[in-house]
């Protein structure tokens, strides 16, 4: 099959074969980045030097995010794809080089200026820090700014990487590009590991060499620097050259960057937004903690379900947008909805109905006090419901950007942030304590909701497709999961509760939302799923 074919082959089991492809190496990338997590904890330690690295490491990734981002992407394929259809890989090729030009100089402006505000920076956080004036706060600075300066172009990398990854999407490779992230944890990770050998753990300031900070930076800088160059080589192998030119005569780099404009704003927005929600919830002792863990419970079922979605069918919706096809461009995005909610309400009704057992088996240690778990337990509740509005958005705005169109999504975030905020801010009024946190968490899922549903909207979608009913496939989810999960959490809150012992709490919980799963999807399919076909015609 060429790559022509498999572009327009059977829209439902194509998109859902790669979105599969992606959910399966996305799963890999993250728990590989779990291992990455706990070793930076293990080997580094509660120590200034740890939160250094952390910062280092992690603050290139907030830049780019706060510049574009992952929406880079989004903003790509569809320019892509249109070429592709005109032109072949030549011309794809011809913007890929253009586009790529452009970036790197935009870019490294950005990183030339992280490394010029590195001292501004590192001094900052020793006075954040509260680190005492002397041999520690002297070897902080003198190790932070070359840090922050071998670093910083991983903003370029990020970048070129990304664009990478949009390259292959638009001519139908999904599955290497969503595998290669895992190649920059395993740098990373034989980055910590050699630390570990060759020097001990749990490094104080005062020991601090230039021998420690330079592995770890430099081994994160070459983390995502392989992970560029692989994308780069999959680009090629996908018959697509990325090799830098001056593009920015090119009409179609011009169309991204004017896109790329208010789609920034939305990562500000997000930013915004996270800074409240942080701000707010630490105001409850272990508020914070508690909220934290609640949104990797929303997180998990959104990478794995929606993300994978949306980035799958993002080339064939640009491609019917481009054919002036409405009909077809609103069926796919239906479907798409359809495939994302079969991971969606599943797992929005499993974390609200199990939010109890989940606290009692996951809640450990300090937050294993009673108040600990209430917090936890009425976080879940919130962002559970948040699962169903940002699954939303993960599916809505690549397919507003499919028809170019970037203002409908800065006014569905403006939306999202602006309603969190105004809720957030009467909650802080009127509650306090365990009702405070359960009020934020709901702020989230309230904000979601309303901004996914009006983007949803804006974006010319009707609930009416010629062949497939989005009504129908949603009403099915919502029934599957009430039967399956209702009775898991019942039963699961009964054992918890009886047995009171965490590591066989985590257990029984496990259990029972297992069963749950299970047992929803094979009712969903006695109820008759195109979605669940889809994926098994997909797999051949």
């Amino acid at each position: 099959m060429t790559t022509t074919e498999h572009a327009v082959d059977d829209g439902g089991s194509q998109v859902a074969g790669d979105s599969f492809a992606v959910a399966k190496w996305t799963l890999a990338s993250r728990l590989t980045g779990f291992v990455r997590v706990i070793l930076v904890g293990a080997v580094l330690g509660p120590t200034q030097f740890g939160n250094l690295f952390t910062f280092a490491n992690t603050l290139p990734w907030i830049t780019f995010e706060l510049a574009i981002g992952a929406l880079l992407a989004s903003l790509v394929v569809p320019p892509l794809v249109e070429r592709f259809d005109q032109g072949g890989h030549d011309a794809v090729s011809d913007l890929a080089r253009n586009f790529t030009g452009v970036l790197i100089l935009a870019f490294s402006s950005v990183a030339l200026l992280v490394m010029v505000l590195s001292p501004f920076a590192a001094r900052l956080f020793v006075s954040i820090a509260n680190i005492e004036s002397g041999t520690a706060a002297d070897n902080y600075i003198s190790a932070a700014v070359p840090m922050l300066i071998i670093t910083a172009p991983q903003i370029v990398g990020y970048g070129i990487a990304f664009t990478g990854v949009a390259v292959q999407n638009a001519v139908g490779k999904f599955a290497f590009p969503a595998a290669v992230p895992i190649v920059e944890n395993f740098v990373v990770i034989g980055a910590l590991a050699l630390y570990a050998f060759i020097f001990e753990t749990g490094t104080p300031l005062e020991d601090l060499t230039t021998g420690r900070w330079l592995l770890l930076a430099g081994g994160s800088s070459a983390g995502v620097f392989a992970h560029m160059g692989l994308q780069i080589w999959g680009a090629k192998r996908a018959g697509i050259s990325m090799r830098p030119k001056a593009g920015w005569k090119d009409s179609a780099v011009r169309d991204i960057i004017r896109l790329a404009i208010p789609s920034s704003g939305v990562a500000v927005l997000n930013g915004a937004r996270f800074i409240l929600l942080s701000v707010a919830t630490s105001v409850v002792p272990g508020g914070l903690v508690a909220f934290q863990m609640a949104l990797n419970f929303l997180n998990v079922p959104v990478a794995l379900g929606a993300k994978p979605v949306a980035q799958a069918m993002l080339p064939q919706l640009s491609r019917h947008e481009a054919n002036s096809d409405s009909d077809s461009w609103r069926e796919e995005y239906h479907r798409g909805m359809g495939l994302a909610a079969l991971i969606a309400i599943p797992a929005a009704v499993a974390i609200v109905a199990m939010a109890r057992p989940l606290a009692l088996g996951t809640a450990f240690s300090e937050l294993g006090s009673e108040f600990g778990r209430d917090l936890l337990t009425v976080s879940l509740i919130g962002t559970g419901l948040a699962v169903l509005g940002d699954a939303l958005f993960q599916v809505a705005t690549p397919s507003a950007y499919s028809r170019r169109n970037a203002t409908d999504p800065f006014w569905a975030f403006a939306i999202r942030t602006g309603m969190t905020a105004l809720a957030v801010a009467a909650v802080w009024a009127i509650f306090d304590g365990v009702e405070m946190v359960l009020g934020v968490s709901l702020a989230v899922a309230l904000g979601d909701i309303v901004g996914g549903v009006y983007l949803d909207r804006r974006i010319g979608a009707s609930w009416a497709s010629p062949g497939y009913s989005l009504r129908s496939s949603l009403l099915r989810s919502t029934g599957a999961s009430l039967l399956a999960f209702v009775p898991a959490a019942v039963v699961a809150g009964f054992a918890v509760q009886r047995f009171d012992d965490p590591p066989l709490s985590t257990a029984i919980a496990g259990v029972c939302g297992l069963v749950g799963l299970v047992a929803y999807f094979v009712l969903r399919n006695k109820m008759g799923s195109e979605e669940i076909q889809a994926l098994r015609n997909s797999r051949g």
